[in-house]
This record gives structure tokens, C-alpha cells and sequence, in this order.
């Protein structure tokens, strides 16, 4: 693998370095390291510590990590490249698009950072690249299989079937399509809310009628930096290429907060219909250009079937109606925070609800959850007491379905982590434009659907 670090204060030097992070890198990897890419020396070293330090995770039989200043540098080393098939790109947001497209132009599949892109426009063409992948890996495919089946006899031009060939010769030419397939790179966009424990298992619950039909749903981001064990401020006191907004795309909402808008769409199964916020800058110790609070309420398509028109959920004739999920994000930068009595979030339904405990984000922060309702009505606790790494455990899942999708060779499924991640960005940016406007705003991306 080739991982990629450009000029970014928030890299996965600093993500790495949790102890419970780099347990489950080691756990979890699925391919040696073979390059690093950043100018700064000092991450390049702190990354090669973390993936040589179990022993074999780095290099190969000569344990040997090439070291480049940006990609450009290692692609141009042809010998070091050919041993490279991913990307691992974690840098600033305004990097994303122009990274992302150089490597898979060099036949490299990209696991990329999120969010996918800071602006609708990059999106689009991130979508439509990775659009573009999909099709090409079918009709290489397809014109393997064919290719492969002219070569074993199994097929000629203007015959069917398989001309009486063995059966084995069949898979033999369909495992030398899958391999040709395979040379087709794919993108894939590493976002790990959906596999956040107390998020995967509030949706089963909410999805097996737990909590009757959801009538209500509230999402709350708020971190103090004196908390943060993954990025923390710099010697200036602020947070680096975060605090522009032309290279962060905006402030907290597209940053941090887009690891609460994700779980909102998962765990109620719907997409944002619209959204109408309001954004402010209450921190001026961290000096961001961007939003460091926002407020909004996301109208989601969501159909209620048990109630009628008269109780107001359903619609007339149980006609669809939206349900309305608030949404808050907010960034301190020194002050305490109480995590200890602050849900994450709230999902209330007919019969009960789903509270995500608020102190997920700390590396020993055992987070957790609470169901409510007829069977447990002073509340059920579903994760052990003793458990740690709450939110950071989502990363276990991330990685365990980002090889999955490369063992399977699954560009369907690498798609469709790019489209999700688009969603999430287009929901931020109408956030933002509802901020200026005053309106509701449609979160909207063109580009494949």
C-alpha cells in the first residue's frame, strides 16, 4: 500500500498514534506498506514507527518503506510504484479531488479520507469518476471473458455455447477475466460512522420496531479541542488548514460534524429531503474562518404505516410523510464539555427510545447506549460497562468492509461508499446555504444516481 500525507495537520500520523488505533491497524491490515508520502519528514517517521512496530507490518521480506515528499515523486520511481496498489490518501480537503483522480489515472485504487470532496462541484467529479470505474471494470470484464474463452477454444466467433469444452476450462477462462478485471482501479471513500457500534445496533433495534414507528430523532457533535486525542490544536493555538475555509470547505459542519449526519440517514433508513440551519462562530480561540456551531433540522422522507392521518404521523390514507431530525454541532476550544449527561443522540419512537451516550469521542470513553421502552422502562444498557474506544471501534468495521470490497474486487459496493460520502457533503453545504438564505434547501449532487 502507499499512503499518502501532504501538508496536513490532521494526518493519520496523529489518528494513528491512539494506542487503540494502532492496535486496530495491526488487527486489521489488509496489505504491507510499501511507501509514505508527505514533506514532513517527522510524519513520515512517526507513521513507519506505528506500521513496523508489530513486527511485519511494513516494507516486506526487506522491510524496506520508501519514503517520497508527494505522489508525484513516487509515481515517477517506477520500480517503487509497481509495488503499490492503494492509496491511502489523508489530506487537506481541498487535496482530495486532484490526489485522488492522479492516482487512479496511474492505475492505483484510492482509499480516500473524508469527506469526499469541500465543494458540489469536486463531488460530481468524484462521483462520475468513480462512476466511470464501475463501467469500465464490467466491460473489461466482459471483453476478458470473451477474450479468454476464444483462447481456451470455449467459444468462436458466430457459435453459441460452449462448444463441448470441459467445465474447468469454463472457470479457468472466467478466472482469467476476473483477474484482467481486477487492473481496473476502484475509490473508495473510508467513512466509519455507519459501522459505529451503538449507531449499527440502534438501527437494527429501530428496524425490528423496538421503539415503535420513529416519531422524532436528534443528533448533537460537540467536542472540546482539550478532549480531542486525534488532532488538538497547533503551537498556535488554532487547527491548521482547518481554520480556512477554502481548504476545509467550511467549518465544523463538513469536518467533524459529518460523522453525525451519516448515523441520522442510517439509522432512520431515509435521505435527506431538505434542510434548514443556521451557522455562527462562538469560539474565537481556535481562530476558524468556518462555523465552530450549528443548528438545523433535516426533514427526512420516512413512512410511518401504523398511524393514520388523525394521530399526524402518516400522511392521508397513510401517505408519506417527512420526519423532522434535529441536528447541532459545536466546537469549544478549551472549555469542559458534559459528555457524561449529553446524548450524542436521541431517537424517540411510539413505543420507546434509543439514547447514544455522549462520551464516545475519548480514547477510553466507553460511549454505549440505552433502550427504553414497555420491556425496559427505567432503560437497558446494551454495551458492557467496562468497554472503551466507543466511536474509534467503528474504524475496526470500516476496514474489515473496505477489504471485503477489495477481496470481492466490488466496485459496485467502492461506488457506492463514494456516492454516500457526496450525500453527506451536499447535506453540510445546504446547511450552509440555508444559513445565508434563510430558506429551506435542498441537499442536491449531479452526477450518477
Amino acid at each position: 500500500a502507499s499512503h499518502h500525507y501532504p501538508t496536513s495537520y490532521h494526518t493519520l500520523t496523529s489518528t494513528l498514534s491512539s494506542p487503540l488505533l494502532t492496535t486496530l491497524y495491526s488487527q486489521h491490515r489488509i496489505t504491507l506498506v510499501r511507501a509514505l508520502c508527505d514533506p514532513s519528514s517527522d510524519r513520515r517517521d512517526a507513521i513507519r514507527a506505528i506500521v513496523q512496530g508489530d513486527g511485519d507490518g511494513g516494507g516486506g521480506a526487506d522491510r524496506t518503506i520508501h519514503e517520497f515528499n508527494d505522489l508525484d515523486e513516487l509515481l515517477s520511481s517506477s520500480s517503487v510504484s509497481a509495488l503499490c496498489s492503494l492509496v491511502l490518501i489523508a489530506v487537506p480537503h481541498d487535496l482530495h479531488e486532484a490526489i485522488a483522480i492522479k492516482a487512479i489515472k496511474a492505475g492505483k485504487t484510492v482509499v480516500l479520507e473524508k469527506p469526499l470532496a469541500p465543494t458540489l462541484e469536486s463531488c460530481h467529479t468524484l462521483i462520475r469518476v468513480s462512476a466511470d470505474l464501475v463501467l469500465e471494470a464490467g466491460v473489461t470484464a466482459q471483453a476478458a471473458a470473451q477474450a479468454a474463452k476464444v483462447e481456451s477454444g470455449l467459444w468462436k466467433e458466430g457459435e453459441e455455447g460452449e462448444g463441448g469444452m470441459e467445465a474447468t476450462d469454463a472457470a479457468d477462462a472466467t478466472d482469467k477475466a476476473e483477474a484482467i478485471a481486477r487492473s481496473v482501479p476502484m475509490l473508495i471513500v473510508a467513512e466509519q460512522s455507519p459501522y459505529w457500534e451503538e449507531v449499527a445496533l440502534a438501527k437494527s433495534l429501530i428496524d425490528d420496531g423496538a421503539i415503535g414507528s420513529v416519531v422524532s430523532a436528534a443528533g448533537y457533535y460537540y467536542e472540546s479541542m482539550r478532549d480531542n486525542i486525534t488532532s488538538g490544536v497547533d503551537a498556535a493555538g488554532g487547527l491548521g488548514w482547518r481554520c480556512s475555509v477554502a481548504r476545509a470547505g467550511g467549518g465544523i459542519v463538513i469536518d467533524g460534524g459529518l460523522h453525525w449526519l451519516r448515523p441520522l440517514r442510517v439509522m432512520l433508513g431515509k435521505e435527506v429531503d431538505s434542510v434548514v440551519g443556521t451557522i455562527d462562530y462562538r469560539s474565537p480561540a481556535l481562530r476558524m474562518e468556518g462555523e465552530t456551531i450549528s443548528h438545523a433540522l433535516i426533514k427526512m422522507r420516512q413512512r410511518n404505516t401504523e398511524c393514520g392521518a388523525a394521530s399526524g404521523v402518516g400522511g392521508a390514507g397513510g401517505a408519506e410523510k417527512p420526519l423532522v431530525a434535529t441536528y447541532s454541532a459545536n466546537l469549544l476550544a478549551t472549555a469542559p464539555m458534559a459528555h457524561d449527561v449529553c446524548p450524542y443522540f436521541r431517537v424517540t419512537g411510539t413505543e420507546g427510545e434509543i439514547v447514544i451516550k455522549g462520551t464516545g469521542l475519548f480514547a477510553n470513553g466507553g460511549g454505549g447506549a440505552r433502550l427504553y421502552n414497555d420491556e425496559f422502562p427505567e432503560g437497558k444498557e446494551l454495551f458492557d460497562a467496562d468497554r472503551q474506544g466507543a466511536f474509534f471501534l467503528g474504524f475496526r468495521g470500516l476496514w474489515v468492509s473496505v477489504a471485503q470490497t477489495l477481496r470481492d474486487n466490488n466496485h459496485k459496493a467502492a461506488h457506492q461508499t463514494v456516492k454516500d460520502a457526496g450525500a453527506d457533503v451536499a447535506v453540510a453545504l445546504a446547511i450552509y446555504r440555508s444559513s445565508e438564505t434563510g430558506q429551506w434547501e435542498t441537499p442536491s449532487i449531479t452526477g450518477d444516481e
